[in-house]
């Protein structure tokens, strides 16, 4: 076993509909993004219950309380991608925002709430679920969109902004002396291999596979590691799928592939990140705080055999810059 204590680090990507405008009509989004919502004061329950630190990536449109609040913040100097149907400046123009369409698009009083939760973090997840990867995006086009991002979470919350999660996980080397010269200070990264660093099919179907059957080996990481060139990297472990009725048979192995993950990382003195959407909650919300529950049971069995430690990404950052 060793001297060093492991790091239970878990991140979650809140965007609503601003990260889903290329992936789905909202009408069919809609009811599951409502239900995911309403799930969020139940997983805090849990968090609370388990003494579980978390970031959250807040997407920046969700500050607000309506268009009119959004349009204050919206930057002049927005991305020009080449593929129109990710641009989400289109969507915001033309969207209905009528009230009862209003909780996929603003999530103030849950922000709030998540705020006041012990031991929470509020991250980014950019402005504008800004694409790192896609053809047009550039720097300038990406500093605009973070200043936006700080300046609504300034003003509506009274709180910097200093952990970035990128949207779609396009981790975008060339950004990060923008991030540093913006007040970010962590960011989250993909696990090392090709298929954590492509988009490709194979690449899908490999992180698919990696959910049931570990084909990727081992995701846990020496917190050393973190830190490359003035800033840390917390890097992502497994993404923790919504429950899959057609792969139901498989789901216990999806539970067993986490669980070894964070039994190696307590004993080896290594940390495993878990990470998620809030809104694929909405699908099977009995089932999946219930498979929550069952992880955060056996994290608490890991804290009591080894001293696992639950993080925020910012609260890991501070260990590691101060080493």
């Amino acid at each position: 076993m060793s001297n060093v204590t492991g790091k239970f680090i878990v991140s979650l990507d809140f965007e609503l509909y601003w990260g889903l405008t290329d992936s789905a009509p909202f009408d069919k989004c809609k009811p599951y993004i409502k239900k995911g919502c309403e799930t969020i004061p139940k997983l805090l329950e849990l968090f609370i219950k388990h003494n579980i630190h978390a970031t959250w990536g807040v997407v920046g449109m969700l500050f607000a309380d309506s268009k009119e609040d959004l349009q204050k913040y919206v930057p002049e100097v927005r991305p020009e991608y080449v593929r129109n149907a990710v641009f989400p400046y289109d969507y915001y123009e033309t969207a209905d925002y009528s009230k009862d369409n209003n909780v996929a698009h603003f999530a103030p009083d849950l922000i709030n709430l998540i705020m006041k939760t012990k031991d929470q973090e509020i991250g980014s997840h950019t402005f504008s679920h800004y694409y790192c990867k896609e053809l047009g995006h550039s720097i300038n086009t990406f500093e605009h969109d973070i200043k936006a991002a700080r300046k609504i979470a300034k003003d509506k919350f009274g709180f910097d902004l200093t952990s970035i999660i990128f949207p779609r996980n396009y981790v975008n080397k060339e950004y990060f002396e923008c991030l540093k010269q913006n007040g970010f200070k962590v960011l989250r990264g993909n696990p090392e291999g090709y298929a954590y660093n492509r988009g490709t099919m194979l690449a899908r179907i490999l992180r698919m596979l990696d959910t049931y059957f570990n084909v990727l080996g081992d995701k846990t990481y020496d917190e050393k590691t973190c830190l490359q060139d003035g800033y840390v990297d917390i890097k992502a472990s497994i993404f923790f799928r919504k429950y899959n009725h057609k792969l139901r048979f498989f789901e216990p192995l999806k539970m067993r592939c986490i669980k070894r993950q964070m039994t190696r990382a307590a004993k080896k003195g290594r940390v495993f990140h878990l990470w998620w959407h809030p809104h694929n909650m909405g699908h099977n919300p009995e089932i999946f705080l219930n498979q929550i529950e069952e992880l955060l049971g056996h994290f608490d069995s890991l804290k009591k055999k080894y001293g696992f430690e639950s993080l925020s990404m910012g609260e890991l950052a501070e260990e590691v810059l101060n080493g």
